[in-house]
């Protein structure tokens, strides 16, 4: 396993509102690829940009 992950998934444990935190399947993908050392302790990436689209859902109003 990634060492990262070991981290997160062994010292976090709620999220700010006290609820409990664990990463979802896309995230671990994400953080094992970026965190994947070589053979020499060395990162494969200079620079990592991850995006993931919020809650895009628009509030909808229903007339009177």
């Amino acid at each position: 396993m990634n060492p990262i992950l070991d981290f997160i998934d062994s010292k976090i444990h709620t999220n700010e509102l006290g609820q409990p935190f664990r990463l979802v399947p896309h995230q671990r993908e994400v953080l094992a690829v970026a965190f994947d050392f070589d053979a020499d302790g060395i990162l494969p990436w200079d620079t990592i940009v991850f995006s993931c689209v919020k809650k895009s859902a628009r509030a909808r109003s229903t007339p009177p």
